[in-house]
């Protein structure tokens, strides 16, 4: 620490800590995001980038794929409703923390209906 300013160099990464000001002084300024760093939503549907991210596919007992089917991905506070892609697989929930999430499939979308009965 020098007159109240650190860097702290890390296995987990860097961080910098000042009371004051940060000065870059260079020919170029580049920040970029880790190059595997994949985007995804939060619960409320919004784009994020959250470091704690899951993302769920469903098949069938057979192994196929469960495309476009309904899904609720929740925890205790919020929930997000989506429908798989061709490969089953939900959208990528991104969370600020560790969290335990539930996915629940809306059933009746797999029901089919047969010629001339109403459901």
């Amino acid at each position: 620490m020098a007159g109240g300013s650190q860097i702290s160099i890390t296995k987990t990464g860097i961080t910098i800590t000042t009371n004051g000001k940060i000065v870059y002084q260079a020919q170029q300024h580049e920040l970029n995001g880790p190059a595997s760093l994949e985007r995804g939503i939060d619960l409320k549907g919004f784009p994020s980038y959250d470091p704690y991210n899951e993302k769920f596919k469903l098949v069938l007992p057979s192994g196929e794929a469960m495309s476009n089917i309904a899904y609720q991905i929740s925890n205790n506070e919020q929930s997000f409703t989506a429908l798989t892609d061709d490969e089953g697989l939900s959208e990528q929930i991104h969370t600020d923390a560790e969290q335990e999430l539930e996915i629940g499939i809306q059933w009746m979308s797999l029901e089919k209906e047969e010629d001339g009965e109403q459901e």
